[in-house]
């Protein structure tokens, strides 16, 4: 049985191995991975990387993050260049204080997209906290 994974990914993670000739014996390797099933596949990838039979610890953790809640919503205004209208509830209206905004994470598809909705989320920030836009980075 054969494992795969991408065919790029696959030829570049199995040269791993290669380092272990450059370092000294005292070196640890660490390889993680967020696919990988115990077993079999365990032993193959390991195989493949370099680490000698029952000479690695597997350890496997959850990767949920309970936390963390993905938010959709239905676009509902066109956006400008720089204004992001779909995005003022990230700004609750009857905002006090810094400490009561939530923490957000927010994907964007370009480094400037996501520079130009920072600007207007700062820009709708209440007035007595326009201070706070300005520190921001």
């Amino acid at each position: 049985m054969t494992y795969e994974w991408g065919v790029d990914f696959r030829f570049v993670y199995g040269k791993i191995w290669t380092l272990r000739a450059y370092a000294p014996d005292h070196v640890v390797f660490v390889a993680l991975s967020a696919s990988v099933e115990p077993g079999h596949e365990t032993k193959e990838v390991s195989r493949r990387v370099g680490f000698r039979q029952n000479n690695f610890h597997f350890d496997r953790r959850d990767c949920e993050r309970h936390n963390v809640d993905y938010v959709f919503r239905n676009i509902q205004f066109a956006s400008t260049g720089h204004v992001f209208r779909d995005l003022d509830w990230l700004i609750p209206v009857d905002l006090r204080k810094p400490s009561d905004l939530a923490k957000r994470l927010l994907f964007t598809d370009t480094i400037e997209r996501g520079h130009r909705i920072t600007l207007y989320t700062r820009s709708i920030l209440p007035e007595h906290l326009d201070f706070i836009g300005r520190t921001i980075c």
